[in-house]
């Protein structure tokens, strides 16, 4: 019973620290999205990506699949 009890106590310390030790969580920075203009890739090329979205409701926001 003490083993047990001693395990689990072991188990909830580490699941503690381990949630405790993880980083602080990514940050975007604000970007302002020009509609009817050209994108490029890292090379130049045209980016053509019809019919994407993004969904916001509240606090939550989401990419669509295009």
């Amino acid at each position: 019973m003490l083993r047990r009890a001693c395990l689990l106590l072991s188990a909830l310390l580490v699941g503690v620290l381990g949630l405790l030790s993880a980083g602080a969580p990514a940050q975007a920075a604000s970007v302002t999205v020009t509609n009817a203009t050209q994108f490029t890739d890292t090379t130049g090329a045209v980016v053509h990506a019809h019919g994407g979205g993004v969904i916001k409701v509240g606090s939550y926001c989401r990419a669509r699949p295009a």
